[in-house]
């Protein structure tokens, strides 16, 4: 639908290119997801935080991303949330260790913030005196070590995905 209303190539499908490719990456299909997130970079002229974090972890996962690991990635970042995400997910994911206890950064949104608490960080000051719903989101899911469905996405949902994916590039120069 965002293709057609927008036209393919177009900068604001970049908001959309990267939240396809979280998901996807939250199912941990990682191809999939750094093709999507690279859609989104270009089409944002590098300024979709998310994409961008998800290229830099790309070679460290094992999937070849040009000009990637990148060293100006971390002076990019503009917020402590982004630079917390990106090293608690590289942490975990690429070096295989727990996180560090730390804090929750201030700047987070809400979604962020119960993401890091639910990585292991503290939120301060505490949500409340009631229990939070936990997290339960399949990268949630996959850091904590517990077992679940994986969401499998067949030979033609992946032909599909790539397809979409594709449509949101930016057109090649002749």
């Amino acid at each position: 639908v965002a293709v057609a209303t927008l036209g393919s190539g177009s900068p604001r499908l970049a908001y959309y290119a990267e939240q396809l490719a979280w998901t996807l990456f939250e199912v941990d299909e990682v191809e999939l997801a750094l093709a999507a997130a690279k859609a989104s970079y270009a089409l944002s002229g590098g300024q979709r935080s998310v994409a961008d974090l998800l290229l830099q972890l790309g070679p460290g996962l094992g999937f070849p991303v040009p000009g990637r690991p990148d060293p100006g990635f971390m002076a990019r970042q503009g917020s402590d949330c982004d630079r917390t995400h990106f090293l608690l997910l590289e942490r975990k994911m690429v070096q295989g260790l727990d996180p560090e206890p730390g804090v929750v950064p201030t700047d987070c949104a809400h979604t962020e913030r119960a993401r890091f608490e639910a990585m292991g960080l503290r939120v301060d000051p505490p949500r409340s005196f009631v229990g939070a719903e936990p997290m339960r989101s399949p990268l949630i899911r996959r850091w904590r070590g517990e077992q679940e469905s994986p969401l499998v996405i067949d030979a033609e949902q992946r032909s599909r995905l790539r397809d979409l994916i594709q449509s949101l590039a930016l057109p090649v120069a002749p």
